[in-house]
């Protein structure tokens, strides 16, 4: 069974602000629940973090998922700079070093693109495309059916047959969303078909 990662890049933009303690809470659940099918399964994963809002902060590079720590508090300001941080992830996870190990990308926004510079959405679907036959899964947590037809502009259907789950939820809810059992049902998935781990 080959490594995996999964790779969390959450929107930390100024249009957030209020929802600190669910976002923290969030995703420490969904860590939490991950951690559990993975020890339970014998998967070996790694987890990286980063936020964004105008820029782009890496908070944990590929740790064990048995040890990774609970998060700090977001601080939500700026703009979004969806794109560019969408581009830098898949340039850092196709290269070399990461080779044979499979890859699930879950991005958290609660808005569409505001201060990319160096990507647009063209050249971001072509990516995605590229990496989805590659073998990549992807989930999208956004807020409302404008930021869920983004994500479809950038090539993240919602099929779990082509690698992808596209998921809205209410105004304010990502946290919730983020720990509720759907969604880490979905995102287990995700790790077994990356990690090669058959449950049946």
């Amino acid at each position: 069974m080959s490594k995996t990662n999964l790779i969390i890049i959450d929107d930390v933009s100024g249009s957030r602000y209020g929802q600190e303690m669910s976002d923290k809470n969030g995703i420490d659940s969904m860590i939490d629940q991950q951690r559990s099918a993975c020890v339970q399964n014998g998967i070996q994963c790694n987890v990286t973090l980063y936020r964004f809002n105008s820029n782009l902060n890496k908070i944990h590079d590929s740790v064990p998922i048995t040890e990774f720590p609970p998060i700090e508090m977001p601080h939500f300001s700026g703009g979004t700079a969806l794109y560019d941080t969408i581009g830098y992830i898949i340039r850092k996870f196709s290269a070399e070093t990461y080779d044979g190990e499979g890859k699930v990308l879950c991005i958290i926004t609660d808005g569409l693109d505001t201060a990319s510079y160096r990507y647009g959405q063209s050249q971001i679907k072509k990516m995605i495309d590229d990496v989805k036959q590659k073998g990549w899964q992807i989930m999208y947590l956004s807020e409302n059916v404008e930021t869920m037809r983004a994500g479809y502009s950038i090539g993240i259907s919602g099929d779990p047959s082509d690698g992808s789950q596209n998921i809205s939820t209410g105004r304010g809810q990502l946290g919730v969303t983020m720990s509720g059992r759907a969604t880490n049902t979905a995102l287990t998935q995700m790790l077994y078909t990356s990690s090669g781990y058959d449950p049946y």
